[in-house]
């Protein structure tokens, strides 16, 4: 894709949606907000607020998924089903709703095919890593549900949730330390082994204190809010710079899944900018194994809905 210019489209209005367009309507370095919600009304008020905040940017109500995909150089995904009804009986709150957020996603990866978007789409909504897999893959599904490969490219999708969790790992601790892998339960502490290089960092306690950092701000508050959406803002002022600068986000692997990075970004270019030890690694397999088995059990889910969507 090519570098974007500051046409930014948010798909979902819950409270995350509200807040992160609610900052993006007042950057320079954004000159058009294209935003979709299935309640329309709701949307149109919402955008009355909301130019009364910036009345010089330009904000369109859009009333359909296409629309978004061709009027904007980055499409946020934000949107979130408040009543699951295929809620997976997991600790890990961020997947409870896995297949009914890929079920929400079969409409938009139809927009994206029909539009044939050459834009990025930063996958916010939980569970991201899986869901980043998913907006990638089913994108080249056609309606049919066999891969064509004329959707997405890998390097389209990122992912949205590591550089959340360093930031969580700074309040924590002044070491300069990193996190890796998924936005989840099974993230990993690393350390440089050299400049260019991560090793594993063992330290639990500090690992659980990262872990249970969402759980905490959840215990008098519906969801965490406020440091994903400046998270989201700070990848999307990265993205529309042209020089080379390092991002921490999730983006498909060489073993074929999503799992948060270290990486590049220059001139739409995206590729790792850290190499991990073999020791790092050999601790990421497991993560990568219980990804693998996720994609298979999308790829199940996808045909149960198209099933239910022919009835």
């Amino acid at each position: 894709p090519s570098p974007p210019t500051g046409t930014i489209g948010d798909i979902g209005l819950g409270s995350l949606g509200q807040h992160l367009t609610s900052l993006l309507v007042n950057q320079s370095n954004i000159t058009q907000l294209n935003l979709y919600s299935l309640n329309q009304d709701k949307l149109n008020s919402f955008i009355l607020d909301l130019k009364s905040a910036n009345p010089n940017q330009i904000i369109h109500q859009q009333k359909c998924l296409e629309k978004v995909f061709t009027h904007s150089d980055i499409v946020i995904l934000t949107f979130r089903i408040s009543n699951p009804t295929q809620a997976s009986s997991t600790s890990n709150i961020r997947f409870q709703k896995l297949f009914d957020h890929v079920q929400a996603l079969w409409p938009i990866t139809r927009a994206i095919r029909a539009t044939q978007y050459q834009g990025r789409v930063l996958v916010v909504t939980n569970p991201v890593d899986p869901l980043s897999w998913s907006t990638y893959y089913l994108s080249n599904l056609n309606n049919s549900l066999k891969p064509d490969w004329t959707g997405l490219s890998s390097s389209q999708v990122i992912g949205v949730g590591l550089g959340l969790d360093h930031r969580r790992l700074q309040t924590l601790t002044n070491q300069p330390l990193e996190v890796i892998g998924e936005h989840g339960d099974n993230l990993l502490l690393a350390q440089y082994q050299n400049p260019s290089t991560l090793k594993p960092y063992s330290n639990q306690t500090l690992l659980s204190q990262v872990l249970s950092y969402s759980d905490k701000i959840r215990q008098h508050l519906p969801r965490t809010i406020t440091g994903p959406a400046h998270e989201t803002i700070s990848l999307i002022t990265h993205l529309l710079k042209s020089k080379t600068t390092s991002i921490r986000a999730s983006s498909l692997n060489q073993q074929g899944v999503f799992l948060g990075n270290i990486l590049t970004y220059h001139s739409g270019i995206l590729g790792p900018s850290l190499i991990k030890s073999s020791s790092l690694q050999k601790l990421e397999e497991p993560v990568v194994l219980l990804h693998k088995q996720f994609q298979q059990k999308i790829i199940q889910n996808i045909k149960k809905g198209a099933k239910l969507r022919r009835k």
